[in-house]
């Protein structure tokens, strides 16, 4: 195909960062490989070709009497990729150059396109993420997806980083059609699993050598069964001693549900919850190195069930319930604020004695230990939970129902309390079981990923009825619908 270019008097380039990225990448597709889109501007709608596409814009042919002088440099114009006339996907994009040219005997116009968004590039630092994973070159997860705009071919990524809710991938530049926002159907093969899961680009880096793409991409309502292999995979080479990962792995908002939690049974469970007590309170600097693990007990222990969870073999997360049963000398939390009068009658539980190793103090851990407690609570028919929640976590505990006390006792025109403590940088709060198995005092998020297997097997048994959140009233209609989990249809 021979091409004559004229160029127009309104031609001319932009010297933006992501214009530039795409003149330095883009790639001329050949004929077999060019891809139809639509240029909508207004009332105009024109269909053309791409000639030359890069993940920060592209190169696109147009008939010229439709488009003539319609079209100027710095128009803002909205592009559709087409499939049989079907818009695929639709990007904002910016005209940065125009030029009349012939294709044989036709005349068109062609267009140079820069994406609008500020999550294709991301060359600086500040807009990738800065808690990440790093995937040994020993142990690998790839992934592939087919390209949307032609069926027959696959795109092959390798996973470089696990980060907050997904991943970062090296691509090759021959893979031209990725944009940032488009949502793909990534095949995820790890060493054990593979799975299905839905993700969102987020951004594209040109790597130094010009060769390969980092993708970012964020998943899309993850199964909670990816999550829970793709839990275990990190595990499995972040061992708890690797002291350069500490701080990393609880970036991840991903559920540690591979990990079972247990009741301490045993002599040597109960040990091994002192020992982490010890080495928390060590790695904060309460405590010498030569405190014995023993020393960590207290005799609210006797009183309690005590729960933890394990990898490897090594104890890295604990709690305790302990239950009061009406007296004041079962009650942690009576030596730092007096108790109204109607708890006594009410009955609750404690939920105290929390830690989790240092690698993982800012994962879901904890939340699953609760969901436990919560879970212990309702079945021995008591409905309030109590703890101290240190200042720095409140919100995140917020959200999963938990109230400071004299807030919730406000809210419940219930008798006050009075503190007896004012320098701790700890609130005490109060937790409602049922409500939070119904879902009210909790997000949906927090109840879909820690307590709908409850809430599920509650509402088997005929002890529980459904609250009024909306979100969960229609979790419950489709897994009646379908018997499937409401974890899984949740997640759906």
């Amino acid at each position: 195909m021979s091409t004559e270019s004229t160029n127009s008097p309104s031609s001319r380039n932009d010297t933006s960062e992501n214009v530039e990225a795409r003149r330095t990448s883009r790639g001329e597709l050949q004929e077999s490989e060019r891809f139809r889109i639509r240029l909508v501007k207004d009332q105009l709608e024109v269909e053309g070709t791409v000639i030359d596409v890069s993940p920060f814009g592209m190169g696109a042919s147009f008939p010229q009497e439709l488009t003539c002088d319609l079209l100027t440099c710095g128009d803002v114009v909205a592009i559709q990729y087409l499939l049989e006339d079907i818009a695929l996907y639709e990007f904002k994009a910016k005209i940065v150059h125009i030029s009349n040219q012939f294709e044989g005997r036709q005349p068109v116009q062609k267009v140079g396109l820069a994406f609008l968004t500020d999550k294709t590039v991301s060359n600086k630092p500040e807009n990738r993420s800065s808690e990440r994973i790093q995937c040994p070159s020993m142990v690998s997860i790839q992934c592939e997806c087919e390209n949307p705009l032609q069926s027959t071919e696959k795109a092959y990524f390798q996973v470089v980083n696990i980060g907050k809710g997904g991943l970062s991938l090296a691509a090759s530049t021959r893979h031209k059609f990725l944009v940032a926002d488009m949502v793909l159907s990534f095949a995820i093969k790890m060493p054990f699993a593979t799975h299905r899961v839905q993700a969102r680009i987020r951004h594209i880096q040109v790597e130094p050598s010009g060769r390969s793409y980092v993708v970012g991409v964020e998943f899309i309502s993850p199964s909670v069964h990816f999550q829970k292999d793709l839990s275990s995979f990190v595990l499995s080479f972040l061992p708890l001693e690797q002291s350069t990962q500490q701080g990393k792995l609880p970036a991840l908002s991903l559920r540690e549900e591979g990990l079972a939690v247990e009741n301490a049974l045993h002599e040597a469970d109960f040990a091994s919850i002192l020992s982490l007590r010890l080495h928390c309170n060590q790695q904060a600097g309460f405590l010498t190195q030569e405190t014995n693990p023993d020393q960590m007990a207290d005799r609210f222990d006797a009183f309690s069930r005590h729960l933890f969870i394990k990898n490897k073999g090594i104890t890295i997360a604990c709690c305790r319930v302990i239950f009061v049963q009406g007296s004041k000398d079962r009650s942690e939390t009576q030596e730092h604020i007096h108790l109204p009068d109607f708890l006594w009658k009410e009955k609750f539980v404690e939920f105290s004695g929390f830690y989790v190793a240092p690698q993982l103090k800012n994962s879901s851990l904890i939340f699953e230990l609760l969901s436990h407690a919560i879970r212990i609570a309702f079945e021995a028919n008591i409905r309030y939970i109590i703890m101290r929640i240190p200042e720095r976590n409140l919100h995140q505990f917020q959200k999963f129902g938990a109230k400071e006390f004299e807030i919730f006792l406000a809210a419940n025109n219930l008798p006050k309390a009075e503190l007896a403590f004012s320098n701790e940088k700890h609130n005490i709060a109060m937790l409602d079981a049922e409500n939070i198995l119904k879902g009210k005092q909790i997000s949906f998020e927090n109840w879909q990923n820690f307590v709908s297997p409850w809430t599920e097997e509650f509402h088997r048994k005929g002890i529980l009825d459904f609250g009024f959140s909306t979100q969960i009233k229609l979790a419950y209609a489709q897994w009646k619908q379908k018997k499937q989990p409401l974890s899984a249809i949740a997640q759906s």
